[in-house]
């Protein structure tokens, strides 16, 4: 008997191995990403990218799992829509990278450089930010919740409708920082610095305040429910329309003269050692 392979049947042969092929190309090494200036939309799990330098390189789209990328020099990187899963970041330059829409949850950002990065709408629960530099970066709408943010410190950082519950900020230092609605449901804050921001509608249910720095800062709206505010410094802050607050919370609390706060409550003013 003969077999007779029609034109058909090489078409749909012909189809099932283009269906087959990766859609997302693997990249070979670190030379090539450089010589292409990145690699977008490419298959990068556990790449060995340590010490990659490499200014305004294209992975958007990247599948990055896991990926080394320790003391890289990225700067204006674009990682748009990139997965970056518990991706090792450390000490990485990553000022003005936008990582909008990415996955990056459990990735380790310590002492990463993130000065006016994008991280909007990025997915970064559980991520660990300790020690990061984030002047003027947004996290607006980002999802942070139980992120590791201890002693992260940037002026003017976007926080504005973040879900940080649970979040630990003790000793982080964000002056001037926008966290308007951002829900920080039992967050920590302890001894950090918040002066001067905006918590307009804010989510402090049930948070930790302990010695936290909050003046100057403006509260219309906030949420302070439960909050711990032992030793907390509130000079020329403005409390007068924020809501869940308690005489008790506030006789632990302390301000001065220009704080301003809901009718008929007290605050003490801070001494020196408060």
């Amino acid at each position: 008997m003969r077999f007779v392979l029609s034109f058909t049947s090489l078409a749909s042969a012909s189809f099932v191995v283009l269906l087959a092929m990766p859609s997302q190309v693997i990249a070979q090494s670190a030379e090539e990403i450089v010589s292409a200036g990145g690699c977008p939309e490419c298959r990068l799990p556990q790449a060995d990218l340590r010490e990659l330098t490499l200014e305004s390189a294209d992975f958007s789209g990247a599948r990055m799992i896991e990926a080394d990328l320790k003391n890289a020099s990225l700067q204006s990187a674009d990682f748009t829509d990139a997965s970056l899963h518990r991706a090792e970041l450390e000490k990485a330059d990553l000022t003005g990278a936008t990582f909008s829409d990415a996955v990056m949850r459990s990735s380790d950002l310590e002492k990463a450089e993130l000065a006016g990065a994008d991280l909007s709408h990025t997915d970064l629960r559980e991520a660990d930010f300790a020690n990061a530099q984030i002047t003027g970066a947004s996290f607006e709408d980002a999802d942070m919740r139980h992120a590791l943010l201890r002693r992260m410190e940037g002026a003017g950082a976007d926080f504005s409708r973040a879900l940080m519950d649970r979040a630990d900020l003790e000793r982080a230092v964000v002056p001037d920082g926008n966290f308007t609605r951002a829900r920080l449901t039992g967050a920590d804050l302890d001894r950090a610095n918040m002066a001067g921001g905006t918590f307009t509608d804010a989510d402090l249910s049930k948070a930790h305040l302990s010695s936290t720095n909050l003046g100057g800062a403006l509260f219309d709206g906030a949420d302070f429910s439960d909050a711990l505010l032992r030793r907390t410094r509130f000079p020329g802050a403005d409390l007068s329309n924020a809501d869940g607050l308690e005489q008790e919370q506030l006789d632990m609390a302390c301000g001065d003269a220009e704080t301003k706060l809901p009718r008929g409550m007290t605050i003490k003013t801070c001494g020196a050692d408060e």
